[in-house]
C-alpha cells in the first residue's frame, strides 16, 4: 500500500514536470532586426531644431484692434504676470507681448508690445 502511494505521487509529480514541455511557444509572427539599416539624410535637408527648455505657448485667440492675445501653454508651464515674451511665425519673430493676466487654467491674456501676432503663432521666451 506504502508502495503504490510513493509511485502514484512520484507518478503525478514526474507528468507535470513533463506536461509542461510538451507545450511548445510558437515564434513570433514578425522578427525584429537586430541591427536595423540606418539611413543617411538627405544632401537638401534642412536641420530642425527644437527648443527643449523654456517657456512655450501658442496663441488662441487674438484682437488687433485692442492690442492683446490669450495665450495657451502646456500643462506644468505658465507666464507670470510682466514677463516678456516674443511672436514667432514660421521660426520668424513678428512681435513681442507682456503678459498682464487675468489667468485661467492653461492660458493667460498679454499685451502686444510690438509688432503683430495671430491666431496659431508661437510663443517663447525671449
Amino acid at each position: 500500500m506504502r508502495f503504490s502511494i510513493w509511485t502514484a505521487i512520484l507518478l503525478a509529480t514526474l507528468m507535470a514536470v513533463s506536461g509542461c514541455s510538451w507545450f511548445k511557444k510558437s515564434a513570433p509572427a514578425y522578427e525584429t532586426p537586430a541591427n536595423p539599416p540606418v539611413t543617411a539624410p538627405a544632401e537638401n535637408s534642412t536641420p530642425v531644431v527644437a527648443l527643449a527648455d523654456g517657456l512655450n505657448g501658442k496663441i488662441s485667440s487674438a484682437n488687433s484692434d485692442l492690442r492683446f492675445v490669450v495665450i495657451t501653454f502646456p500643462v506644468g508651464q505658465m507666464a507670470r504676470v510682466n514677463q516678456h515674451l516674443s511672436v514667432y511665425r514660421n521660426g520668424l519673430k513678428v512681435g513681442e507681448l507682456t503678459v498682464t493676466g487675468p489667468q485661467s487654467e492653461d492660458s493667460t491674456v498679454a499685451d502686444i508690445t510690438a509688432g503683430e501676432a495671430q491666431v496659431g503663432d508661437a510663443v517663447r521666451d525671449r
